[in-house]
């Protein structure tokens, strides 16, 4: 879609334009307009005859009010020299040898009765010859807006008015506005072709727009209803068709002195429908490309003047991309993707646009590429390294910490000195049961002494619990040293700030883990579960050693399940399959899981699939 349409459809600037108070408002109003309408203008002014009642400054400059480039100043000596348009190539533009960095300087003049008034310059970049065509045309369309203030002028200063050309600038407005007001296609063009039978004096005023290369009649000036099938809107059609491939206006009968074109399909709708004058004017856009045109026709007797075929093509020129936007907003959402893609499909495969060329090839390439080659398919997971083993370091009995040297993090070795609970009330015991235990053993002898049976009996009793007391004792006081089990290194365990607090039996004081012997936890999401069995392999790598990476085999698929950011995963427990001093539990990385080879493309897409899948399935149920 040419982008310039929304210039047109801009009714603040035009409204600027017709409620412009002075001359150099004016001007600067229809330099903004044009400037809309143009590609990528860099700068642009409008120089006036000193004898209209300006100075030698320019009337108009655009962007801003910055004073016009000296080139532009040169350009309108020449084109006021000349008498005629100029598009000249820029200097430092003639050395580059791509087309898109080319800049042309476009100057046009425009005259009253013969005499040069002024002129209108333009600096832009083309990228081709047929855009600055384009470009010259759309200046030559607007310099008529140029022309009438002028005359304005000359009509202010006593000269003869210029009445008929005045009405005729202001049917143009008015069609324009009645277009613009109207939301719906439908009825802007219908307002629109009545409002133009209406005032420019036609029996008949129709729209038609170019759809799958043949033009349907959308509108009928005084008709609200018509069918597509009627001879009349048929032959209206073909004659749109006619001037539409020829990319000019047709007039028929023609005129004196006018370009030759093909009238077969007027002289026909002129025949068979009554003997009348017919002038079509074509839609074109940007590259020139016609999407449909407007038909005047009306009695033999009232030909079509040249300034008529002059307001005509005017009013036909900002009428065009007003009802192309109206139309297309009007579009059901399908049909503007239809059109949308279509466009794309005609730069993809039509000429030019190489990089976008390009770009497609190498996007097609690697489709191709994912959905014929096979990788290696595995299920990433974060992981955590443990111990294959860890034990538990507990108080024997209840007592008071005494000393606790290690910490977490230390390596011990097996027997190795870890913590000890304080001794001094076991020694306090065993001293007791030990001074118990000598006197029964003095009543037991005086008893044997004295030949009493049953009192020795009891003593002996008697000694045999201080004897179990005392071994209790020694027991407790060999195991209030705590040593380390087994090499290891201390996962948790850090009492050296409470020297001196109570400890309960079987209270945990460390815990430790080998060297030796590893194991892995994956937490494997659960959609990737299912596709995890015992037995396979993958690798670990760990954030603190990112470049070596340790195999590990899956051992254990357990049950439990943990949430994470709003998802579940299933623990997965994988054993190391080598050694390394630089292990240390408690390290975590990324672990992945082969599972097996399947397509590229499959194992981008799965997760995607899988997503709209369910998402399908819980809307449809």
């Amino acid at each position: 879609m040419n982008t310039a349409g929304f210039a047109f459809l801009n009714q603040a600037l035009w409204q600027k334009l017709y409620a412009s108070r002075t001359d150099k408002e004016f001007c600067f109003n229809w330099l903004n307009i044009q400037c809309s309408m143009l590609h990528d203008v860099h700068s642009a002014a409008v120089y006036l005859d000193p004898e209209a009642g300006f100075s030698l400054a320019p009337a108009a400059s655009w962007p801003g009010k910055n004073k016009p480039e000296k080139k532009l100043a040169e350009t309108v000596q020449r084109v006021l020299s000349e008498g005629k348009c100029i598009a000249s190539l820029e200097a430092e533009s003639q050395s580059s040898a791509a087309d898109e960095n080319r800049s042309f300087i476009l100057g046009c003049p425009f005259t009253i009765e013969s005499k040069r008034r002024g002129a209108v310059v333009f600096r832009l970049h083309s990228a081709s010859d047929r855009e600055l065509q384009i470009a010259m045309r759309q200046v030559q369309w607007g310099t008529a807006w140029l022309e009438n203030l002028m005359r304005r002028q000359e009509f202010r200063q006593g000269a003869k008015p210029f009445e008929s050309l005045s009405r005729r600038l202001m049917t143009v407005f008015d069609v324009v506005a009645a277009a613009l007001e109207e939301r719906a296609f439908k009825a802007a063009a219908t307002v629109a072709v009545t409002e133009l039978a209406t005032r420019i004096g036609c029996e008949r005023v129709s729209i038609g727009f170019t759809r799958k290369n043949l033009t349907k009649i959308a509108a009928i000036s005084h008709s609200s209803q018509f069918a597509q099938k009627m001879n009349l809107v048929s032959s209206i059609g073909e004659a749109m068709d006619e001037s539409i491939d020829q990319g000019a206006k047709v007039l028929y009968p023609a005129a004196a002195g006018q370009k030759d074109t093909i009238q077969l399909c007027h002289a026909a709708l002129a025949s068979v429908h009554g003997s009348r004058t017919i002038l079509t004017v074509p839609f074109l856009d940007g590259d020139g490309q016609g999407y449909g045109a407007v038909t005047f026709e009306r009695e033999t007797d009232k030909p079509f003047g040249a300034d008529t075929v002059v307001l005509c093509e005017a009013v036909t020129a900002l009428l065009g991309p007003i009802l192309k936007e109206k139309q297309l907003n009007d579009l059901p959402f399908y049909s503007k993707a239809a059109i949308h893609f279509s466009g794309w499909f005609r730069r993809l495969f039509g000429p030019g646009e190489p990089f976008l060329k390009l770009v497609f090839c190498c996007l097609a390439a690697m489709l191709i590429f994912l959905a014929v080659a096979n990788g290696d398919y595995r299920i990433s997971a974060m992981s955590v390294l443990e111990g294959t083993v860890q034990r538990s370091v507990i108080a024997p009995f209840d007592g008071y910490l005494y000393e606790a040297p290690a910490r977490a993090g230390d390596i011990v070795m097996q027997d190795q000195y870890m913590a000890a609970l304080d001794k001094r009330d076991l020694l306090l015991q065993r001293l007791k049961w030990a001074s118990q235990q000598k006197q029964l053993a003095l009543e037991f002898n005086k008893a044997l002494a004295k030949n009493e049976i049953a009192e020795s009996k009891i003593i002996r009793e008697q000694m045999s619990q201080a004897e179990s007391e005392l071994l209790l004792l020694d027991e407790q006081i060999a195991r209030a040293r705590i040593n380390a089990p087994f090499d290891g290194i201390i996962i948790t365990g850090d009492w050296s700030q409470s020297i001196g607090a109570p400890i309960e039996r079987g209270q945990t004081l460390f815990e430790i883990a080998p060297l030796d012997s590893y194991r892995v936890m994956l937490e494997v999401a659960e959609g990737d579960i299912d596709q995890v069995a015992v037995g396979q392999e993958g690798e670990l790598v760990l954030n603190a050693m990112p470049d070596i990476p340790y195999a590990f085999t899956v051992e254990k698929i357990t049950p439990v399940t943990t949430t994470r950011e709003g998802s579940n995963f299933f623990l997965v427990e994988g054993r190391i399959m080598q050694e390394s001093k630089k292990l240390r539990p408690g390290m975590q990385g990324y672990g992945k899981i082969y599972i097996a080879r399947r397509k590229m493309i499959w194992i981008w897409t799965h997760d995607l699939i899988d997503w709209m899948r369910i998402w399908i399935w819980t809307k449809i149920s």
